[in-house]
């Protein structure tokens, strides 16, 4: 076979479970789809003779292969064999099959996989840094073992949740029928669960949003298979007369039962109670009406925490948050679903933390001091991840609340991916572009019914859109500078935001708290040592340097862009300063690698000239060019003067 038909043959072999278009492989190959067909006709004759597989052609679905998976590596080795070139680099949904069986299959070595995936050594051994670096954020350990070769090791509620968000790998969640996942399981497998779901959820009115709905039914399918091969959930005592207690629990008997007769097989009491509170942490939308039995001792606990942060947030942030309805509604039925995943310890993490850092680092750090002054009185204490989902709620209602003093063009953004890219693309718009008011993010779907109810100025969209008497634009989902700039020309007016801010950062700088190309080895020795210059030059009282350290222990101060932004208690502060170091080398930051180091001194100021600054912050953040030229810096006065 020639080159082209062995990567046809390849990529059958290692997307199993997934078909493959004509048109995709043409393209992808740089040639005619006549040429495609042709290929499939060797590759189908080479199967035929070397093994009892075959090839699978369905039309408008696509191409596929079935074979037992003894012979499928005897067909990758035989074309391995006969190759005469290595490749140097791995398609992403290959990175994701490596991925998918490092969490399901007992162990796998780095020859095997080179092998398998037709790569060098050293090609394999970069994927497998990379595979490392995203399942440690998932609390999965990948372990190298001598004689055994390489395999994870977590608890298994950290396993099944890699598994459950494992797309996030490629960079996004996407839509269920889109999904690395969903491919894995047989289609008819995935029918059963969605059907029994879709009838479970309107039988008992449960209101859950899109995203819960499909997070559920891909942690179903996960808990089928690791059932299968038994690999067990395990619950305490106390969590399982805590779940079994709930009404919950006797309605999703009623789904087990009938999961248990489709897939024939037994699930046991653990894996019920397990499955259940994944129902109830999962999170729901609108305002708690309806026949649901929302649990009356969380909901209370979710409307305390809701009154007393938001009263707080209020005052540090010079904004009446407490007169924004849509913000409590929205917040409580969040909190609820908030006190439920940390009441069953379920795993939770944001996948968009660090862009929310870096685009609300006013609103995030807000929280997080609130939070922290807060911890006597929370039944939890709320994670890093869930502040940033808090963060979002709090600046949107900011963002309501300004329009209704300010007149702000009203602004639909349409969207036709996921929640998460659909999120970015608004923060990014409104963080750009303050003299707009984002009314809502829709899928085209939605947009008809949301017009006929909504009078707005503008529409942004990704995809194009027809026939409406609302001005639009299509822009990409990156919404990058040549979006910005149609947008722009669209509004009929520049942006002053810039000009506003610049000398915001620069007016907190001074030579003498300037450090060119810092060397130290750990975040904590940068702060103890910019601490320590702030209180030899008296602008700090002396227990500022360890209130930082704490600040940092409780959530990193990296916002992402190469910049972190240490602090401690204003209360601590005598004058208003902030350090600026950059490092010889990036280091480690929490998750994030930084260059820049901005140590904050600020006292309890103006709320409004403290959100320029993080904004101003914010941008710099944004801006990988301007980086790079304050870290290549030499010169204090140069590096200062690159500020404005």
């Amino acid at each position: 076979m020639r080159e082209r038909q062995k990567q046809i043959l390849r990529d059958l072999l290692l997307m199993e479970k997934k078909v493959l278009l004509v048109q995709q492989l043409a393209l992808e190959l740089n040639c005619s789809e006549k040429t495609i067909r042709n290929d499939l006709q060797v590759i189908e004759s080479f199967i035929t003779e070397c093994s009892n597989g075959r090839l699978v052609r369905k039309p408008g679905v696509g191409i596929s292969i079935e074979i037992e998976e003894h012979e499928k590596q005897e067909l990758l080795s035989s074309i391995q064999s006969n190759s005469t070139s290595e490749r140097n680099v791995l398609k992403k949904e290959e990175e994701m099959k490596i991925l998918f069986d490092l969490l399901t299959h007992e162990s796998t070595s780095l020859q095997h996989l080179a092998a398998t995936y037709y790569v060098s050594q050293t090609t394999m051994k970069k994927v497998m840094d990379h595979i490392e670096i995203w399942l440690t954020k998932k609390n999965v350990k990948l372990i190298k073992k001598q004689k055994v070769g390489i395999v994870v090791e977590a608890e298994e509620k950290d396993i099944r949740y890699a598994l459950q968000h494992i797309d996030e790998y490629n960079g996004e969640a996407l839509e269920i029928a889109n999904s690395f996942l969903y491919h894995q399981f047989a289609q008819y497998e995935v029918k059963i669960i969605e059907q029994l779901f879709s009838k479970f959820i309107h039988k008992y009115g449960m209101p859950l949003t899109d995203e819960s709905i499909k997070n559920l039914i891909l942690y179903t399918l996960v808990m089928i298979k690791r059932t299968k091969t038994r690999h067990l959930m395990e619950l305490s005592d106390h969590q399982f007369k805590l779940i079994t207690d709930k009404k919950e629990y006797q309605w999703m008997l009623e789904v087990v039962k009938e999961i248990e007769q489709s897939f024939l097989m037994q699930l046991p009491e653990h894996e019920i109670g397990y499955l259940t509170m994944q129902f109830i942490g999962a999170k729901f939308r609108g305002q708690q009406d309806g026949d649901y039995p929302y649990d009356i001792e969380v909901d209370q606990q979710a409307e305390q925490v809701m009154e007393k942060l938001t009263k707080r947030i209020s005052i540090l942030a010079l904004v009446p948050f407490y007169n924004d309805a849509k913000l409590k509604d929205g917040l409580k039925i969040h909190l609820y679903s908030v006190i439920n995943r940390l009441k069953y310890t379920l795993p939770v993490q944001n996948p968009l933390v660090m862009d929310i850092k870096q685009m609300y680092p006013f609103m995030f750090d807000a929280l997080v001091n609130v939070l922290q002054d807060m911890k006597g009185e929370l039944p939890y204490d709320i994670p890093e991840d869930e502040v940033a989902f808090l963060t979002l709620q709090y600046q949107a209602s900011m963002e309501r609340l300004k329009s209704k003093q300010d007149n702000l063009k009203k602004i639909i953004v349409v969207c036709h991916m996921g929640i998460g890219v659909s999120e970015i693309m608004r923060s990014k718009i409104a963080t750009t572009f303050q003299e707009i008011e984002i009314v809502a993010t829709l899928p085209q779907n939605k947009l008809d019914d949301f017009l006929m109810e909504h009078s707005v100025d503008l529409i942004v969209s990704t995809v194009p859109i027809d026939e409406l008497n609302v001005p639009y634009i299509t822009v990409t989902p990156l919404f990058n500078e040549k979006d910005k700039a149609k947008l722009r020309k669209m509004l009929t007016m520049e942006s002053k935001t810039e000009v506003e801010n610049a000398s915001v950062l620069k007016s907190y700088l001074e030579e003498k708290y300037t450090f060119i190309h810092l060397q130290l080895d750990h975040r904590f020795e940068i702060i103890e040592k910019l601490s320590e210059r702030l209180e030899y030059e008296g602008l700090v009282e002396a227990d500022y340097g360890h209130q930082a350290l704490l600040r940092e222990r409780a959530a990193a101060t990296a916002i992402g862009g190469g910049i972190a932004i240490p602090h401690g208690n204003p209360n601590l502060v005598k004058e208003s300063k902030i350090v600026i170091a950059t490092l010889k080398e990036p280091i480690t930051w929490g998750t994030e690698s930084v260059s820049i180091v901005l140590f904050l001194a600020l006292k309890q100021e103006s709320s409004e000239k403290r959100r320029r600054l993080f904004h101003q912050i914010s941008r710099l953040a944004g801006n990988p060019a301007k980086i790079a030229k304050l870290t290549k810096e030499r010169d204090i006065h140069s590096l200062l003067s690159l500020m404005d």
